[in-house]
């Protein structure tokens, strides 16, 4: 009598879902369907995608039907180089959606300049070289952190 529990909860089970099952495509093939398009990924400098929707029943269909791009990129500026007090930076443009780059090498003044000052120039090249051996040991840092890793 034991092993009969759960053989009759399967049974019930089965008999639930296969209920549920019947009454969902019953309910899906009377609806006259009121379909809508549903944005899902809106289109920029990239391909966009949209899918058919029945509100009445919560039907879909034509999932990833694409919407062509619409070539206008969103722009945002990125830092390359900060500046300095006596050294200029440099930034570029990048789309947020793409991999599309304009500007490059654009200036950004350093933030104080006088150039017939020759102290100022010279703690310019002492910006350049101590910028770059700070990289130098960055890049080793790297690599001997990557090694732990």
């Amino acid at each position: 009598m034991k092993s009969l529990k759960p053989i009759l909860a399967v049974l019930c089970a089965l008999t639930l879902f296969a209920g549920c099952f019947t009454v969902a495509l019953a309910a899906e093939e009377e609806c006259d369907h009121a379909w809508g398009w549903v944005v899902d990924v809106e289109p920029t400098c990239a391909n966009g995608s949209k899918h058919m929707y029945c509100p009445k029943c919560g039907a879909t269909k034509d999932e990833g039907t694409v919407i062509s791009a619409t070539q206008e990129h969103a722009w945002e500026w990125v830092v390359d180089l900060s500046p300095t007090e006596t050294m200029d930076g440099y930034k570029h443009e990048a789309c947020k959606n793409c991999d599309a780059v304009r500007n490059l090498h654009t200036k950004i003044p350093a933030t104080r300049q006088d150039p017939a000052d020759i102290g100022g120039a010279i703690l310019k090249w002492f910006d350049v070289i101590g910028n770059f051996f700070y990289s130098i040991i960055n890049q080793i840092r790297a690599v001997f952190d990557g090694a732990r890793a």
